[in-house]
């Protein structure tokens, strides 16, 4: 077998960059969209994505690698490259899509279009996310007793309620037993968060220490209803338009 000339070596070690560049980028998309996924709570969808990440770098990876140095009177190039691309496209999209979700619908900022009238600049201007605000320890604080059930409540027109009590869902989860959010197919007839319980008298101790911390916390005075259809386990917290 003839020696590799120097145009060869300069050939070895393009594609050596080539795998260096697809590595990164195969892997850096699906790791961010899992960052993502992790900050949310959903850790079987950031475990998945970042997964991906590293079986599409390995894949893509090998294949390339396979793709031999030919000399110049010889051969042509194989289309293992063409692969790589395609996966960078793929990651890249789905990257973007999911950023773009997270940031329209769970972000502190939100944008206002005549479709999407209701929107907000930031924590301090919406109250019902204080307790997202950095540095925040509310829900750290809070105590934990999973015999107790708690039911997320928003409005199908008041669309940033349901991003919002889906943000309270998955935090809220590591205190007491998830049960699905509901959504009102109505605007919404309340401003603020509103706890509900079977009674008055009959209120599970998790519905009265929320209460009570979110008044304690921030001074954020959250309604207090009743449901007898309730068990008395339960509560439900609803979130209503913006205070």
């Amino acid at each position: 077998m003839a020696e590799p000339t120097p145009s060869d070596e300069r050939k070895w070690w393009a594609l050596q960059n080539r795998l260096g560049n697809v590595w990164s980028q195969i892997a850096i998309a699906p790791i961010t969209v899992s960052l993502f996924e992790f900050a949310e709570g959903r850790y079987r969808l950031g475990a998945g994505y970042l997964s991906l990440g590293f079986v599409l770098a390995f894949v893509v990876s090998d294949l390339m690698k396979n793709e031999l140095v030919t000399p110049a009177t010889g051969g042509s190039p194989r289309s293992y490259r063409y692969v790589g691309v395609a996966a960078i496209i793929l990651t890249w999209v789905l990257c973007g899509v999911t950023v773009y979700v997270q940031l329209l619908w769970s972000a502190p900022t939100a944008i206002s279009t005549p479709e999407r009238p209701l929107a907000f600049s930031s924590v301090e201007a919406d109250t019902r996310l204080v307790p997202f605000a950095p540095n925040s320890r509310f829900f750290s604080e809070l105590p934990t007793d999973t015999s107790e059930s708690f039911e997320m409540v928003c409005f199908a027109f008041e669309p940033i309620s349901c991003s919002i009590a889906r943000q309270y869902r998955n935090r809220l989860a590591d205190h007491w037993s998830p049960k699905r959010i509901s959504i009102r197919g109505s605007d919404a007839d309340f401003k603020g968060i509103s706890i509900v319980t079977r009674s008055e008298d009959n209120r599970p101790d998790g519905a009265v220490k929320l209460r009570a911390q979110l008044w304690d916390s921030f001074r954020i005075d959250a309604q207090s209803n009743v449901n007898p259809a309730l068990n008395a386990n339960e509560f439900q917290i609803w979130i209503g338009g913006k205070p």
